[in-house]
Protein backbone atom coordinates (compact mmCIF):
# COMPACT_ATOMS: atom_id res chain seq x y z
CA UNK A 1 0.00 0.00 0.00
CA UNK A 2 2.87 2.36 0.80
CA UNK A 3 4.76 1.68 -2.47
CA UNK A 4 1.36 2.08 -4.19
CA UNK A 5 0.49 6.08 -2.41
CA UNK A 6 4.44 6.73 -3.52
CA UNK A 7 3.71 5.96 -7.15
CA UNK A 8 0.48 7.88 -6.63
CA UNK A 9 2.69 11.52 -5.88
CA UNK A 10 2.64 10.98 -1.86
CA UNK A 11 5.67 12.34 -0.49
CA UNK A 12 7.85 12.09 2.82
CA UNK A 13 7.23 15.33 4.47
CA UNK A 14 8.48 14.87 8.15
CA UNK A 15 8.89 12.70 11.29
CA UNK A 16 7.41 12.76 14.56
CA UNK A 17 9.77 12.53 17.50
CA UNK A 18 9.07 12.81 21.49
CA UNK A 19 10.54 15.86 22.89
CA UNK A 20 10.11 15.93 26.76
CA UNK A 21 6.98 14.99 27.30
CA UNK A 22 5.45 15.92 23.98
CA UNK A 23 6.07 15.29 20.65
CA UNK A 24 7.82 17.38 17.66
CA UNK A 25 7.93 17.18 13.67
CA UNK A 26 10.92 17.50 12.05
CA UNK A 27 9.46 18.76 8.80
CA UNK A 28 10.14 19.69 5.40
CA UNK A 29 8.80 22.93 4.08
CA UNK A 30 5.67 22.57 1.76
CA UNK A 31 3.53 24.63 0.05
CA UNK A 32 0.46 26.59 1.72
CA UNK A 33 -2.01 24.90 0.32
CA UNK A 34 -5.01 21.71 0.23
CA UNK A 35 -2.96 18.65 1.11
CA UNK A 36 -3.74 15.11 2.31
CA UNK A 37 -1.11 13.35 4.88
CA UNK A 38 -0.63 10.01 6.00
CA UNK A 39 1.01 8.87 9.33
CA UNK A 40 2.61 5.69 9.05
CA UNK A 41 3.76 3.89 11.97
CA UNK A 42 6.52 1.55 11.32
CA UNK A 43 5.53 1.14 7.56
CA UNK A 44 1.88 0.83 8.14
CA UNK A 45 -0.83 3.65 7.58
CA UNK A 46 -2.45 4.34 10.71
CA UNK A 47 -4.00 7.70 10.11
CA UNK A 48 -5.16 10.00 7.11
CA UNK A 49 -6.12 13.51 7.17
CA UNK A 50 -6.53 16.72 5.27
CA UNK A 51 -6.33 20.35 5.80
CA UNK A 52 -7.47 23.37 3.27
CA UNK A 53 -4.52 25.89 3.98
CA UNK A 54 -1.19 25.26 5.39
CA UNK A 55 0.24 21.37 6.49
CA UNK A 56 2.83 22.13 8.78
CA UNK A 57 -0.08 24.87 10.62
CA UNK A 58 -2.37 21.56 10.31
CA UNK A 59 0.29 19.41 11.91
CA UNK A 60 1.14 21.32 14.49
CA UNK A 61 -2.16 20.90 15.99
CA UNK A 62 -1.45 17.11 16.91
CA UNK A 63 1.71 18.87 19.04
CA UNK A 64 -0.28 21.36 21.13
CA UNK A 65 -3.64 20.82 20.65
CA UNK A 66 -6.76 23.14 21.97
CA UNK A 67 -8.87 21.87 24.62
CA UNK A 68 -11.45 21.33 22.58
CA UNK A 69 -9.29 19.76 19.59
CA UNK A 70 -10.75 16.22 20.65
CA UNK A 71 -9.29 14.53 17.13
CA UNK A 72 -5.71 16.03 17.95
CA UNK A 73 -6.13 15.25 21.62
CA UNK A 74 -6.47 11.36 20.67
CA UNK A 75 -4.10 11.50 18.13
CA UNK A 76 -1.34 13.17 19.92
CA UNK A 77 -1.68 10.34 22.95
CA UNK A 78 -1.21 7.55 20.32
CA UNK A 79 1.95 9.48 18.61
CA UNK A 80 2.89 9.51 22.17
CA UNK A 81 2.17 6.26 22.71
CA UNK A 82 3.55 4.99 19.51
CA UNK A 83 7.06 6.86 20.15
CA UNK A 84 7.23 5.76 23.38
CA UNK A 85 7.47 2.13 22.16
CA UNK A 86 10.31 3.19 20.17
CA UNK A 87 8.06 2.69 16.95
CA UNK A 88 8.81 5.51 13.49
CA UNK A 89 6.11 7.84 12.76
CA UNK A 90 6.65 9.43 9.71
CA UNK A 91 4.10 11.61 7.80
CA UNK A 92 3.56 11.88 4.27
CA UNK A 93 1.69 14.21 2.28
CA UNK A 94 0.19 14.74 -1.29
CA UNK A 95 -1.14 18.56 -2.23
CA UNK A 96 -3.30 17.41 -5.46
CA UNK A 97 -4.85 20.35 -7.57
CA UNK A 98 -8.39 21.46 -7.54
CA UNK A 99 -10.32 20.26 -10.93
CA UNK A 100 -13.85 21.50 -12.34
CA UNK A 101 -16.43 19.00 -12.29
CA UNK A 102 -19.61 20.17 -14.56
CA UNK A 103 -18.01 23.60 -14.54
CA UNK A 104 -18.16 23.58 -10.37
CA UNK A 105 -15.10 23.51 -8.28
CA UNK A 106 -14.09 20.64 -6.47
CA UNK A 107 -11.41 19.95 -3.43
CA UNK A 108 -9.38 17.03 -4.83
CA UNK A 109 -7.38 16.54 -1.84
CA UNK A 110 -11.23 16.36 0.73
CA UNK A 111 -12.59 13.27 -1.92
CA UNK A 112 -8.86 11.43 -1.75
CA UNK A 113 -9.09 11.85 2.11
CA UNK A 114 -12.31 10.39 2.20
CA UNK A 115 -11.28 7.49 -0.37
CA UNK A 116 -8.62 6.83 0.75
CA UNK A 117 -10.22 5.58 4.68
CA UNK A 118 -12.84 3.85 2.86
CA UNK A 119 -9.98 1.52 0.90
CA UNK A 120 -7.44 1.80 3.83
CA UNK A 121 -9.32 1.99 6.76
CA UNK A 122 -6.56 3.34 8.64
CA UNK A 123 -7.08 2.15 12.72
CA UNK A 124 -6.62 5.57 14.32
CA UNK A 125 -9.43 7.26 11.91
CA UNK A 126 -12.47 6.89 13.73
CA UNK A 127 -14.61 7.35 10.28
CA UNK A 128 -15.84 4.04 9.09
CA UNK A 129 -15.59 2.13 12.35
CA UNK A 130 -19.24 0.72 12.35
CA UNK A 131 -20.95 3.13 15.18
CA UNK A 132 -22.53 0.79 18.29
CA UNK A 133 -26.25 0.23 18.20
CA UNK A 134 -28.10 2.02 20.83
CA UNK A 135 -30.21 -0.23 22.73
CA UNK A 136 -33.47 1.06 23.41
CA UNK A 137 -35.81 -0.36 26.31
CA UNK A 138 -39.46 -0.25 27.01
Amino acid sequence: MLDQLQQAGFEFVGEWTLDGEGIRLDFRPEKDRSSVYIFVLDGAVVYIGKTESCLRQRLNGYRSPGPTQRTNIRVKALLITALQAHSRVQVLAISPDPIVWNELPLNTAVGLESGLIEMIKPMWNLLNKPKEASAVSR
